[in-house]
């Protein structure tokens, strides 16, 4: 499809040419798969160097909105990215199973508590020194070096700090193909490559993992 005449970015700055690009595909007028100018057209159109529309352009896919695709260009990606994505409604009729959450009503009614003392926002100690000694046995167990806990909110939350800590934008990551959806979304919003692994029951398949490895994804190294 070619955006040239449908769309076309605006502003002077490379902060408000991706938000225009941004607004555009959070509007619609943006598919996945629309091609965007090329760096110097852009920039030609918009009287500004091409250093601020490539800011731009890596702003946006910082974001997850757009994806390079060598000669081919900048794309919006296929997916949108994690901000994007909404609630789905469960039809009318059909029990919602959505958000994992009981039903409200079906909750019993927790008798009153005596007022206790006023909670902190940050612990005294990250980890909590039972959950710790937990944790610790239970690595230990597995052979798994227990040195260092860090206690986070959910896997994804996980995810994203080992990425953040490990790696740098455009870096390769395998991921499991099959896999969790919002986790190659989180890898695109981070600046980051998937390269999809095949798995089966034992987990991932040594050979796809091998042509991963061949592909460019390698240990993360540390900044």
């Amino acid at each position: 499809m070619n955006i040239l005449v449908r769309y076309r970015p605006s502003g002077g700055t490379a902060k408000d040419i991706s938000a225009s690009v941004e607004a555009a595909f959070r509007a619609g007028e943006l598919s996945p798969g629309d091609r965007l100018p090329s760096v110097r057209s852009l920039a030609a159109e918009l009287s500004v160097s091409p250093a601020t529309v490539a800011a731009a352009y890596g702003e946006l896919r910082r974001r997850g909105i757009v994806t390079g695709a060598g000669r081919a260009g900048t794309r919006i990606r296929p997916a949108p990215p994690v901000s994007t994505r909404g609630y789905l409604r469960a039809p009318d009729g059909a029990r919602d199973l959505i958000s994992g959450g009981p039903d409200p009503e079906l909750l019993p009614v927790l008798p009153a508590r005596a007022a206790s003392r006023a909670a902190r926002l940050y612990a005294d100690v990250p980890v909590q020194p039972r959950l710790a000694r937990l944790a610790a046995a239970q690595f230990a167990a597995d052979g798994i070096d227990a040195a260092n806990l860090a206690v986070t909110g959910g896997a994804l939350d996980a995810i994203e700090r080992v990425l953040a800590t490990w790696l740098s934008p455009g870096d390769r990551v395998a991921v499991e193909d099959p896999g969790h959806a919002v986790t190659y979304d989180l890898v695109a919003a981070m600046g980051f490559v998937a390269v999809p692994v095949p798995v089966d029951d034992s987990g991932i398949r040594p050979d796809g993992l091998d042509t991963a490895l061949g592909r460019g994804a390698r240990r993360g190294r540390r900044r």
